[in-house]
């Protein structure tokens, strides 16, 4: 059965929370817009970064502006083995079945001019805090060579390798695209590290709306 959210009486304002079905265009949109002017990657297949408004194959969740604007959002879904790890990322996964059930988190975008609102690592924070919660035994993600946020990451215990093979048809790299990969024993330092260097942004976007929950 699917799992969607109808339109809040109450429109969402400065907050993050799961997205709802209402916001499917907006979060189509400026996943479309920021993947057409990444750098790191060009984009082949457009038509599959397309939500469809349901939960039913990862939670979505989003960020809006003091006037109702939707300007970040960010996706994870449960992989209970490598195999279904490679086949949603792309790419091979040089990690054994100990690191599983992972948790991947993908599908981050956060509208231009709000690069510094901090609300990538908010909704990033949430989606730690719940994959923690499902018993996650890490949390996966493909970035890609230079990428800024490497470096935050490096900061929260993520690791990184390359693939040995690549085989993702929605977009062609330009810098070489790698794992990241967090070990669940880093959980409690990276959110501990988040509660420090994102404190302002975590308390300014409260989260809104049903709890975050992993489907898996």
């Amino acid at each position: 059965m699917s799992v969607s959210f109808t339109m809040p009486e109450t429109i969402m304002r400065h907050c993050v929370g799961l997205a709802h079905r209402a916001d499917a265009d907006a979060v189509n949109a400026l996943r479309l817009e920021l993947y057409r002017q990444a750098r790191e990657f060009r984009l082949l297949r457009p038509e599959q970064l397309v939500w469809n408004g349901c939960h039913d194959d990862g939670a979505v969740a989003a960020g809006w502006d003091v006037d109702g604007r939707l300007i970040a959002t960010m996706q994870s879904r449960i992989v209970p083995t490598r195999a279904r790890a490679e086949e949603k990322l792309g790419i091979s996964v040089a990690l054994d079945e100990s690191w599983f059930p992972a948790a991947i988190l993908s599908r981050a975008a956060t509208a231009r001019g709000h690069g510094r609102s901090g609300l990538n690592s908010v909704l990033r924070w949430h989606m730690l805090r719940a994959a923690q919660a499902w018993g996650c035994r890490s949390l996966l993600g493909l970035v890609y060579a230079d990428a800024p946020r490497l470096n935050l990451m490096r900061a929260l215990g993520y690791r990184f390798q390359s693939p040995e093979h690549v085989w993702d048809d929605e977009v062609e790299p330009i810098q070489p695209p790698l794992l990241a990969y967090l070990a669940a024993a880093d959980f409690s330092a990276a959110l501990a590290t988040f509660e420090t260097t994102a404190a302002e942004p975590i308390a300014s976007f409260p989260w809104r709306g049903p709890a975050l929950v992993i489907p898996g």
